[in-house]
């Protein structure tokens, strides 16, 4: 019978610091990002908004059985207008774009992805 592999691992006795010399405690690797929507125990930035803002309706995608929302999707709701959200700043390559190209740009953007 298959299981899920645990959501967190132990190195058996690695050093990655010093890769010749063991180290005496298991060092613990921080668990998976889990990807799902419908639980809370571990979130991603996409998914602050969704469990932020519950009376918008999200637009989710079944991924490997769970569902999920991905950061264009959350961008998609300030475009239009009836837009659930409001564009105040956006960054393009590590850089600010100016306010009046803002939702022009974004909007450019998101077509050609």
């Amino acid at each position: 019978m298959w299981q899920a592999a645990p959501t967190s691992l132990e190195t058996a006795g690695l050093n990655f610091n010093n890769p010749g010399r063991a180290r005496s405690q298991p060092t613990r690797i921080p668990e998976a990002p889990n990807f799902d929507v419908e639980t809370t125990g571990s979130i991603v930035c996409s998914e602050l908004p969704y469990h932020v803002y519950p009376g918008v309706r999200w637009k989710t995608e079944s991924q490997l059985g769970r569902f999920t929302i991905s950061p264009d999707d959350i961008a998609s709701l300030a475009l239009g207008d009836d837009a659930a959200f409001e564009l105040i700043v956006l960054y393009h390559d590590g850089r600010p774009i100016d306010v009046d190209a803002d939702l022009a740009l974004m909007e450019a953007l998101m077509r050609d992805a």
